[in-house]
């Protein structure tokens, strides 16, 4: 769709791949982009990307759950175990209050957010546009893929950077981010569970997330506070406002409010990490998950003090999950080793440097979408790529090898145990 002519301003064809990885991007809420999205497309355009970041944000099996339960469609054992596997919920018999919360709870946060933005765009864009950027801004900061419709002219204003010291756009899309990202088990826990206590999930999710985002925050600060590209100009009010906001969308969302391009490399670096972390299972966000990172540092932890088992606020993990943990860090920092070798060597119509990169391949492979401006000049190869990466991060990439993986009669006997030395 997105490559007819009627899709695009200039009336003209858009190349396959080019609408292929917008395509892409859009459903697995990236934000990555090859062209300027206010300039490229046009109300066709942007609304066909606008329905597939709402239906990459809250999954295609969610909806089709939701709209079947409301249109008294039966659904099979299987197909719920599909549902509460794709919003990672671990009860069947609750799957469908899940769902109904999440479709319900998007809804109004969404509209909450864009009615909140309104204040701020119908002023200056008249009504019809106002309310229209507002409702495309708010559902894209919700479902995290961070491409926005900011009407410019032409000049190097990228994304948000008009709005450092505005106390009402960079605090509401950051809201939303963070809420969207927070998973939806988290809401579930927090709004329907009826324990007086709150999972170890919800727990584990709210206590990493809030120590990510403030972290980020000053050590952005610290990085960028001088630096003339970025921070360096604004005043006092707007590097908190800039700061807090970078800290949020870097770890799942697209949007920015500073050129990333001109960032110093240690804040490159420091924000690969968060990138990598991403947001919470279950959730609109991308990264390997704040849940596993979290169980991989205290499976460290716990081995180091001459523990047997991972335990977390006095509970044992399940060697199961911590093996899935490991396998999801190995496999996306492989996947992410490979795709910034294949960009780096692959994209020679621009001086790429190795950690701009492994910048660009690991904001694709943690559907986080932040671009230095590598994926608009990119080649068809680093293009298939950084598809390939979206896709991956966006569906699991343990999920996506097991896809591809059956077990094996062998894989199900009693082996011999034998000894091997490490380290």
């Amino acid at each position: 769709m997105l490559t007819l002519p009627a899709a695009a301003k200039d009336g003209k064809a858009t190349n396959f791949i080019n609408a292929f990885f917008t395509a892409t991007s859009a459903t697995c809420v990236t934000g990555l982009t090859v062209f300027d999205t206010f300039a490229k497309w046009n109300i066709l355009g942007q609304l066909i990307i606008l329905a597939l970041i709402q239906i990459g944000g809250l999954g295609l099996i969610t909806l089709v759950v939701f709209f079947s339960m409301y249109t008294n469609r039966k659904m099979g054992i299987k197909n719920m175990q599909i549902a509460q596997e794709a919003v990672g919920f671990g009860d069947v018999v609750e799957i469908k209050s899940l769902i109904k919360l999440v479709v319900k709870v998007s809804l109004i946060i969404e509209s909450l957010g864009a009615v909140l933005l309104a204040f701020r765009f119908i002023p200056k864009y008249n009504i019809i546009n106002g309310i229209y950027i507002s409702i495309f801004l708010a559902i894209s900061a919700f479902c995290n893929a961070g491409i926005d419709i900011i009407p410019h002219n032409g000049s190097a204003s990228f994304s948000l950077s008009n709005y450092n010291s505005d106390p009402i756009v960079l605090p509401v899309i950051a809201l939303l981010i963070i809420v969207g990202g927070l998973g939806f088990v988290v809401w579930y826990d927090i709004f329907l569970n009826k324990e007086r206590s709150l999972m170890l999930h919800t727990k584990v999710v709210l206590i990493i997330s809030g120590t990510l985002l403030f972290l980020g925050m000053f050590i952005f600060l610290f990085l960028e506070w001088n630096n003339p590209e970025t921070l360096g100009g604004l005043s006092f009010g707007a590097k908190i406002n800039a700061a807090f906001f970078q800290s949020a969308t870097v770890r799942t969302a697209g949007f920015f409010s500073v050129n990333p391009a001109h960032l110093n490399n240690s804040t490159k670096l420091f924000l690969i990490c968060l990138m990598f972390i991403g947001g919470a299972p279950g959730s609109t966000a991308g990264g390997i998950k704040v849940t596993t990172i979290a169980v991989i540092w205290k499976t460290i932890t716990c081995f180091i003090r001459g523990k047997n088992d991972t335990v977390i606020f006095n509970r044992r993990i399940h060697k199961q999950v911590v093996y899935k943990s490991i396998s999801i860090f190995g496999i996306s920092m492989l996947a992410t080793i490979i795709s910034s070798i294949v960009v780096y060597i692959t994209t020679q119509n621009i001086l790429v440097s190795g950690i701009d990169a492994v910048f660009e391949s690991v904001s694709a492979i943690g559907t986080v979408g932040i671009s230095v401006g590598i994926s608009s000049v990119a080649s068809k190869i680093s293009k298939l790529i950084l598809i390939l990466v979206m896709f991956a991060g966006r569906v699991g990439p343990v999920t996506l090898m097991l896809a591809f993986l059956r077990e094996t009669p062998e894989n199900r006997l009693m082996l011999p145990e034998a000894k091997i030395m490490i380290g």
